[in-house]
């Protein structure tokens, strides 16, 4: 996997991922996904990573589709395109590897309960307290498990997290790439200085590229991490060794 360019890369994840991506099953997910039943509704650990996958490759797929467009059928401002759609895919991919990427056990569950707790408080228009949409004894072992039901998850969290675990520095792109999608000016003029209009179909694919770098890293980082999940039923010094070899190879 580590050896394909970019462009394999995203073809190829993308055929995984639509395949049912053979990493999320046996091993550790099988306790994480004993969790789900905490959460009404909620989807497995596994199933959640897997949608959050299958949600970045689409994105990247579309940046790559729109890349190869003749320059005629474009966007009049294509690097704008690239960086909404890429800034969602780092959002899928950096919350996954939030979600699975801790050894232990317990700290994968409370990330995954935290998350869908809050989730669900989305979905129903609630917060925390007499309106929530848990029943009270789901709150209670939510709190006992050290899980705080009153404060919210965001995505920059997620990927600050992601960055120290892997040794990464996919926030600061982030924040450029949510600067253009929310018309931040700062980022628009940040954009015209680093993102200059491409003059050929080679330099517009290199663009793209260029901006998908991110999103291409984590995802690799996924899988990766994915895979140790399956591979082994426990935590095991073969995995922290694995884990390890991933963050220095930044």
């Amino acid at each position: 996997m580590q050896e394909l360019s970019d462009v394999q890369f995203v073809a190829w994840f993308a055929g995984a991922v639509d395949g049912g991506w053979e990493p999320l099953e046996g091993g550790q997910w099988e306790a994480d996904d004993a969790w789900a039943s905490l959460v009404p509704g909620a989807p497995p650990m596994s199933g959640l990573v897997a949608d959050l996958a299958s949600t970045a490759s689409a994105m990247q797929e579309a940046v790559l589709a729109l890349a190869f467009v003749p320059e005629d059928e474009q966007p009049s401002n294509v690097i704008a395109s690239h960086m909404v759609m890429v800034r969602s895919a780092i959002e899928c991919l950096a919350t996954g590897l939030w979600l699975c990427l801790p050894k232990d056990s317990e700290e994968r569950a409370k990330r995954y309960l935290a998350l869908g707790y809050q989730d669900v408080s989305d979905l129903l228009g609630t917060s925390g307290g007499p309106r929530s949409p848990l029943p009270k004894e789901g709150i209670r072992l939510l709190t006992e498990m050290g899980v705080d039901v009153e404060s919210r998850i965001s995505a920059t969290q997620i990927i600050r997290a992601a960055d120290i675990e892997l040794g990464t520095d996919t926030l600061m792109m982030w924040r450029l790439y949510s600067g253009v999608a929310h018309g931040r000016p700062w980022a628009r003029n940040v954009t015209r200085t680093s993102f200059p209009a491409p003059e050929s179909e080679g330099a517009r694919i290199s663009q793209a590229l260029r901006v998908l770098a991110p999103g291409i890293e984590l995802a690799r980082s996924l899988l990766e991490v994915a895979d140790l999940r399956r591979r082994f039923p426990h935590p095991t010094a073969l995995e922290s060794e694995r884990l390890e070899r991933l963050r220095s190879a930044r």
